[in-house]
């Protein structure tokens, strides 16, 4: 059982008509699903059963790790497959959320994107989230930023954001949990800040 807590529907209605029909058909025989759920029209997308949305999901998840390039937080690639222990931050105006930490004391690792992609979250109703920021490299650096700047941490003559990176995980609020993720991986520098390895 998997208990999902941050899901982009964005993504995987972006990704899932680029899966090829026969590996479509190859994964719905696999996992005993109806094949019509990876069919759906968009028309149709918003229709869906929470149930098909996490079918859709674990779908695209499987041709990624089985047809992409999958990496590790240590050994990246243009996708990462891991798990980490991560602290889980909202920003006061609910515009972002990190999940952020030190993987096994080495590697920063930095995952961001919209609060609407939580699960639940459609429950607190429409206008309680501002998306100012998105999970592109560039939102998540303006957010990294404003975080390091809100904690003190003082502008440098060069490269501010990349010498100060290591840094961030401590500046997250919560505690730190393990999560299971696949994502894209937007930066990594295996010498970044304090000789830490980086990944976003």
């Amino acid at each position: 059982m998997k208990y999902y807590i941050y899901i982009s529907d964005a993504k995987v209605n972006m990704l899932l008509p680029q899966i090829p029909t026969e590996v479509k058909k190859k994964i719905a025989t696999e996992f005993k699903i109806d094949f019509k759920i990876l069919s759906a029209s968009r028309k149709a997308e918003t229709q869906l059963v929470e149930e098909n949305r996490i079918t859709r999901l674990e779908a695209v998840c499987e041709f990624i790790r089985e047809y992409g390039n999958v990496g590790s937080v240590d050994q990246p690639d243009e996708y990462i497959f891991d798990a980490a222990r991560l602290g889980m931050g909202v920003t006061d105006e609910r515009e972002f959320i990190c999940f952020s930490g030190r993987h096994e004391g080495r590697t920063t690792v930095i995952l961001g994107g919209s609060p609407k992609h939580l699960v639940g979250a459609e429950e607190y109703g429409p206008g309680t989230c501002n998306y100012n920021f998105n999970s592109t490299l560039p939102g998540i650096l303006e957010y990294v930023e404003k975080v390091l700047r809100s904690k003190g941490v003082e502008k440098s003559a060069t490269d501010f954001l990349l010498q100060n990176l290591d840094q961030f995980p401590s500046l997250v609020a919560g505690p730190r949990q393990k999560f299971e993720f696949l994502a894209r991986s937007l930066f990594y520098d295996a010498d970044c800040g304090g000789g830490l390895p980086v990944l976003i």
